[in-house]
């Protein structure tokens, strides 16, 4: 897999072989279907689509999978509660988000054979898909910091065939994420009502994981590289 800027520098291309693309689209699949579970149909009326979410006697259930709910955590896990008033407020919408993001990149994967070329939005879109795949798989090997990370690469525990094959998507959709991240701070070109320069920083004041999750629950509340291309 490569990752390069084309010649005008407004695209971020990726260059894949076959199998890296269907392994990255079998992968977003997987995190849209996990997404899609219990998503109410969307309401006919507009105003329902609307205010639909606001009725007090609308049940919301806390996700029993430990992956959908590192997709959708408490906002406040201290507080039951709180934290189920505020899913019945917002699950939906960042739900939805969530799935637009994921519905770009697997449009631009299945747009034609070959080299994917991605402008702004679209590699933004591609970023927080990105993530939320790195959440679900980072769950599956019940990796919570870096430290789990890091032990888990080094050999240091032993977690078999499959858990090394999670690990191996693992450590390639981290390696994808991080290079269009990257190319994104050196100055993609991005609408100027887009905020990508801020967002962007942001993801590298903490560790990767906690910022994640903090990304995560600020959506709730709302929605690289210099010329030399990098190979893996």
């Amino acid at each position: 897999m490569r990752i390069l800027p084309d010649h005008t520098g407004e695209h971020v291309i990726l260059q894949m072989e076959d199998a890296e693309q269907s392994i990255i689209a079998a992968l977003l699949s997987d995190v849209s279907q996990l997404l899609s579970t219990d998503l109410p149909e969307p309401d006919a009326d507009p105003f329902e689509r609307l205010v639909g979410h606001l009725d007090p006697d609308q049940e919301v259930t806390r996700p029993g999978d430990p992956a959908l709910l590192r997709l959708l955590p408490d906002v406040d896990s201290t507080d039951p509660d709180r934290s189920a008033e505020f899913r019945r407020l917002t699950e939906r919408d960042l739900r939805e988000s969530k799935l637009h993001s994921i519905r770009i990149a697997l449009h631009s994967l299945g747009q034609h054979p070959g080299p994917v070329a991605l402008d702004a939005e679209a590699a933004r879109a591609w970023m927080r898909a990105l993530t939320d795949v790195r959440l679900v798989l980072a769950s599956r090997l019940d990796i919570t910091q870096d430290e789990d990370a890091e032990r888990l690469m080094s050999g240091a525990r032993d977690i078999g065939e499959t858990g090394e094959a999670v690990l191996s998507l693992y450590e390639l959709t981290t390696w994808l994420h991080e290079h269009i991240t990257q190319f994104m701070l050196e100055g993609l070109p991005s609408h100027p009502d887009d905020g990508i320069d801020e967002d962007l920083a942001e993801l590298f004041e903490d560790d990767w994981l906690d910022e994640e999750l903090d990304e995560e629950t600020d959506d709730a509340t709302d929605g690289t590289h210099s010329d030399d291309e990098e190979d893996r």
